[in-house]
């Protein structure tokens, strides 16, 4: 069964192996919650996991211009 994480956490990258280990497949961090999206995302999925950025519904969708090609999921 798939497994689909979503972190509402500061500083998500802390938890990309962690994860990885568990089996999952798709692991969707809020792009607010970290300094280096575009890097935690290449690590996401350098690990063959789908990468998914989140935007809080204040944050303009422009935030996530620079990186959409490197995202597998984008939830709003």
């Amino acid at each position: 069964m798939p497994i689909d994480v979503h972190l509402m956490v500061m500083e998500p990258e802390r938890y990309i192996e962690e994860y990885d280990d568990l089996g999952v497949q798709t692991f969707t961090f809020h792009v607010e919650a970290t300094v280096h999206v575009q890097r935690h995302l290449a690590a996401v999925r350098e690990r063959g996991m789908h990468a998914g950025l989140a935007l809080n519904p204040s944050t303009p969708v422009a935030r996530m211009e620079e990186v959409i090609a490197d995202v597998d999921l984008a939830l709003v």
